[in-house]
């Protein structure tokens, strides 16, 4: 009912009325039916000067009072209740301290005060602001994954984004026993940017941070090239994209020589030809993969190998290209004569699989070499 007015008082003293409680629900319901122009709002004492904050009104002597609603108008009171009753509120008490802290049902009420943000300190809070902050709080360590508040507090503190980030943290090496706790900001400041830059060794990166490193990737490459500094892997880095481009005219050319051999006849040459510009291949290939010049003792059956298992270049039978260097051996140290039969199929077999190395040799220099 709209037209009743609510007037705050200071005190009031009813003792001479007969006062009784009754429910929200059951005031609403007699204020709304006995039509009172006025429902007072504030603190009565009542009964051997117990006091209570309450709304009530006067009725034929008789002080009709309900639990304190803070509202200021007789639509809003009733709105109030209406949202109590929604929520599943038992009492008003339990409603206006669940609102202070945004939460609209009990239920979620009762969960948040049976927490251990609560049970720490969270329920201590009487000002709305600092409540909503604790709720917040709450809500999130609910959607965290941490599995205890500690945890929670600790990866906040520290900046985790999440309970998987602040997990690898403390198993990692940047998290040991050897650490102060004063320390552990910092460590882990170390540790997102060792993540960042592909790092899981607290070693490595201390190490390729030294040498001015950027990334794993790099300094990985740097490590497996086995060359003694920086500077020398910078170097081959730089200089080797402009050697395979022009190393691969040349080679090209060679390959020009072997086919022209083939086709006059002269198939001691197509063998040597076609196996100089594999091996000329290899070099090359030596060096995307290993990040350094090939060795003078190196067996080019070896590379293949290793081209086959550490980066996947499909390569029929290696014994296959070993027939061949020992073909080219014998034509070499003994004059082995050379049928057209046995240097078309040479031509085939190095033909295949010198595309596939100068397709591995261009792929390498455009996404590992600057």
């Amino acid at each position: 009912m709209s037209s009743v007015r609510i007037v705050k008082v200071r005190d009031s003293d009813i003792d001479s009325l007969t006062t009784i409680y009754i429910p929200l629900e059951d005031f609403i319901e007699v204020v709304d039916s006995s039509e009172p122009d006025l429902v007072f709002k504030g603190e009565i004492r009542y009964g051997r000067g117990r006091e209570s904050d309450a709304y009530f009104f006067i009725h034929e002597g008789i002080a009709v009072s309900t639990p304190f609603v803070d509202v200021s108008s007789w639509t809003e009171f009733k709105d109030q209740y209406s949202k109590m009753k929604d929520g599943e509120f038992t009492n008003y008490e339990d409603f206006s301290d669940a609102h202070q802290y945004g939460i609209d049902s009990n239920a979620k009420y009762q969960e948040f005060k049976n927490s251990e943000i609560y049970s720490n300190g969270g329920g201590r809070y009487s000002d709305p602001t600092q409540k909503k902050m604790i709720y917040d709080k709450y809500i999130d360590f609910s959607k965290s994954g941490f599995n205890t508040l500690s945890e929670y507090d600790e990866a906040s503190r520290l900046g985790a984004e999440d309970a998987t980030e602040y997990d690898l943290f403390k198993s990692s090496e940047w998290s040991g026993s050897e650490f102060y706790r004063s320390d552990t900001q910092d460590n882990f400041i170390e540790f997102k940017d060792a993540m960042k830059k592909g790092f899981s060794s607290k070693e490595d990166y201390e190490r390729a941070t030294e040498m001015g490193f950027l990334t794993a990737t790099t300094y990985k490459m740097f490590v497996d090239s086995k060359l003694d500094t920086k500077e020398e892997f910078d170097y081959m880095m730089n200089v080797f994209p402009s050697i395979v481009e022009n190393e691969l005219v040349s080679i090209k050319q060679i390959k020009s020589e072997a086919d022209a051999a083939f086709k006059d006849g002269r198939y001691q040459e197509t063998v040597l030809k076609d196996y100089l510009y594999i091996e000329k291949l290899l070099n090359l290939a030596y060096t995307a993969m290993f990040k350094r010049k090939i060795e003078k003792e190196v067996i080019y059956d070896e590379i293949l190998k290793d081209l086959k298992s550490k980066d996947g270049l499909e390569i029929k039978e290696v014994g296959e290209f070993t027939k061949y260097r020992w073909m080219r051996n014998n034509i070499t140290h003994d004059n082995y004569k050379v049928s057209k039969q046995e240097a078309s199929d040479a031509k085939k077999f190095l033909g295949e699989l010198g595309i596939k190395l100068t397709q591995y040799i261009k792929t390498t220099v455009e996404t590992q070499f600057k």
